[in-house]
């Protein structure tokens, strides 16, 4: 996956400037994933609310405005899909995504994800919920041919809601398949989720855990942090696949 960030020229209401943006909206996070035609896309802004909605084409592919140089939100939706939202950072110019950027997860496949994690507090809940997949990232760089970010696997993640609460994520267990709720931190599976979201725009934190080799507990300062904040849709998926925290010294 690549990092979400970007985006497009026009105003919108009586000073807000925008950009365009094209992308691609895939059905599933997989890499043979099909697009997602008819998929329901809406653009907000943190400050400004919704600011377009447009349909995905036969090709999954669609144009949509973004606040220039600000936070920006994607919703996704469909009667098929899982409400799906993604979060960025808008440039100054049009831009255009990569084609395996967004996807949309389908109901199944949110299911399969709480599934996962029974037992983790409100996965069998019905409110929104947030997960991802940690990984270092240094800007102004880029992977080589065929590869990806490394995982960051001592990273924790909690979530503060609008209203003030605080909620801890879980982890799963070292080859990702099932909640290990003695875990503090995502482990070899690079991932974390967090449930029964409230509707909004929480903020989201990461901390890069330093782990003493002795005790096996992490020391009290975090390596690095990074905090963004986020769109919580009602009843759906904050995805965060992935997300990037910056090498440290980057």
């Amino acid at each position: 996956m690549t990092l979400p960030l970007i985006v497009l020229s026009a105003l919108y209401g009586c000073n807000a400037e925008f950009i365009r943006l094209t992308a691609v909206v895939n059905d599933g996070p997989s890499d043979d994933a099909p697009v997602a035609p008819g998929v329901e896309v809406t653009s907000l802004g943190y400050d400004l609310g919704v600011i377009e909605t447009v349909t995905a084409d036969d090709a999954g592919q669609f144009e949509v405005l973004l606040p220039k140089g600000a936070y920006f939100y994607l919703e996704l939706d469909g009667a098929d899909w899982a409400r799906t939202t993604w979060w960025g950072i808008a440039g100054q110019v049009d831009s255009t995504l990569p084609e395996d950027t967004l996807f949309v997860l389908s109901q199944a496949d949110a299911d399969a994800l709480r599934a996962r994690y029974a037992g983790c507090p409100g996965a069998d809940g019905v409110g929104a919920f947030v997960y991802g997949e940690v990984r270092f990232y240094a800007p102004g760089y880029e992977p080589d041919p065929g590869q990806e970010w490394p995982l960051a696997i001592t990273a924790a993640a909690t979530l503060v809601g609008d209203g003030g609460e605080t909620l801890s994520a879980c982890y799963l267990d070292a080859e990702g398949l099932a909640y290990d709720p003695e875990a503090s931190w995502n482990g070899d599976s690079g991932q974390f989720a967090i449930f029964e979201v409230p509707t909004g725009f929480p903020t989201l934190t990461v901390d890069i855990l330093t782990i003493n080799e002795e005790t096996g507990k992490p020391e009290d300062e975090p390596l690095t942090s990074q905090s963004v904040t986020i769109y919580a849709p009602e009843g759906g998926v904050a995805s965060m696949m992935p997300f990037y925290v910056n090498f440290p010294g980057f």
